[in-house]
């Protein structure tokens, strides 16, 4: 009986072995040329296509690699006809009717494309990715109404998201794609010593096709309790960029340096978020800071989700901040009502310290393992055509040694010219 038994298992194992034998070298064929793809060797990558279909002609995703390749080449018939191939298969192929709505757009068939993206809607209503295609047709079409009212449907679910703002460029016809902005920061506390923080920022911030860049200039100046200055001040330079991903991905990266006390000596930032349906987004990231000063290094691990309902954005963010091998954790809930794409007013209550919301408070680095409980209300306003204006309130109440506290006030003035 165990002779019979362990031959049964014995051929088990090897039929389950075969059949992996069978599948994998696909799925691995699949693989390499999905790399060969998107290294832009087009060429290979079809090569190895071809040899999949061969095995499995009703291989979807093969099919789409395929097409996609043939379509990054502006070779759109052959794209044309793989996809089609693929709807036959499956009629309800998300990825191929995106894939061929690029087509029809790229290829600037752009009725064709319209329609498509309103036959694909109607078998996978309410998709995020298939609006983005139907307003790029609008665009494609030069139809201002139809896209305004694309974007107004996903201004509902997602007022912040980068890729809708890039669409509203695109329908200003590249009107407002860059902003000079004039922003000043003040902290206030009088415990255990009276500092005064003052932050002034010039920024230029530019929309592109790829996401948005700001550059930025900021002059820190701090008046003590005896009210001189600390001299020389300081100056830090800073960039940021919001890469736009495809596919509801977006990201944010942020450098900063300066050769000053009041600043960190390099400071850095590194965050992914992805739209979700129903209005939920989520990201993941991470800040570093460095004063050399002091010769301290501060790691911020930070994780975020939001939603958005209608003209409301909700958002809980928490941070996990190490510095001097001790750990501390932060925890933040944000609220904000949109009366438009510009305007709205906002609030936040949290725990703990974060490097993004104050820009004074990032030149302190003893704040990041202090316990510390905070309160702000913002309100941004659209006061012309072109002018932009955010103004932001903050109070918390920081503990600063094992049983003392003290009141600490901030504030924001953000004023932005729009062209």
């Amino acid at each position: 009986m165990k002779l019979f038994l362990s031959i049964v298992t014995l051929v088990f194992i090897l039929s389950i072995q075969s059949l992996k034998s069978q599948v994998n070298p696909q799925d691995s064929l699949f693989q390499e040329a999905r790399k060969q793809a998107f290294s832009n060797n087009y060429a290979d990558a079809r090569i190895k296509c071809y040899e999949i279909l061969k095995m499995s002609p009703e291989y979807r995703d093969v099919r789409i690699l395929l097409a996609r390749t043939y379509a990054w080449e502006q070779k759109f018939d052959l794209a044309r006809n793989h996809l089609k191939v693929v709807l036959l298969q499956d009629p309800y192929s998300l990825d191929a009717y995106l894939a061929l709505a690029d087509v029809e757009t790229w290829s600037q068939n752009c009725a064709e494309a319209m329609n498509l993206c309103n036959s694909a809607l109607a078998k996978i209503p309410n998709n995020y990715e298939l609006f983005i295609k139907k307003i790029k047709a609008c665009l494609c079409l030069e139809d201002v109404a139809c896209a305004r009212a694309g974007i107004d449907s996903l201004l509902k679910v997602y007022p912040l998201n980068r890729e809708v703002q890039d669409l509203i460029n695109q329908i200003n016809n590249g009107k407002f794609k860059n902003r000079l902005i004039v922003e000043h920061s003040f902290e206030f506390f009088r415990k255990p010593y009276v500092r005064r923080w003052h932050v002034t920022s010039f920024q230029y911030q530019r929309d592109f096709r790829a996401g948005t860049f700001i550059a930025k200039t900021n002059v820190g100046q701090l008046i003590q309790g005896s009210g001189k200055l600390f001299d020389p001040g300081a100056v830090q330079y800073e960039a940021d960029f919001y890469p736009i991903l495809g596919r509801g991905f977006y990201g944010y990266m942020n450098y900063g340096y300066s050769d000053g006390d009041l600043f960190p000596t390099h400071q850095a930032g590194l965050e992914l978020f992805k739209t979700l349906p129903k209005g939920f987004e989520v990201s993941l990231g991470g800040r570093y800071l460095y004063f050399s000063k002091s010769d301290v290094e501060v790691f911020v691990y930070t994780s975020s989700v939001s939603k958005y309902s209608k003209s409301w954005y909700f958002s809980l963010r928490q941070y996990l901040s190490e510095i001097n091998d001790e750990w501390n954790y932060s925890l933040f809930a944000f609220a904000r009502k949109y009366s438009n794409q510009y305007n709205y007013i906002g609030g936040m209550l949290g725990y703990g310290v974060s490097p993004d919301f104050n820009p004074a408070t990032s030149g302190d680095y003893e704040l990041y393992n202090q316990n510390s409980y905070q309160a702000r209300f913002d309100i941004q306003h659209r006061l012309s055509t072109h002018f932009l204006l955010r103004s932001l309130t903050g109070y918390s109440y920081d503990q600063y040694s094992s049983k003392e506290y003290r009141h600490r006030f901030n504030a924001q003035l953000y004023l932005a010219y729009m062209f």
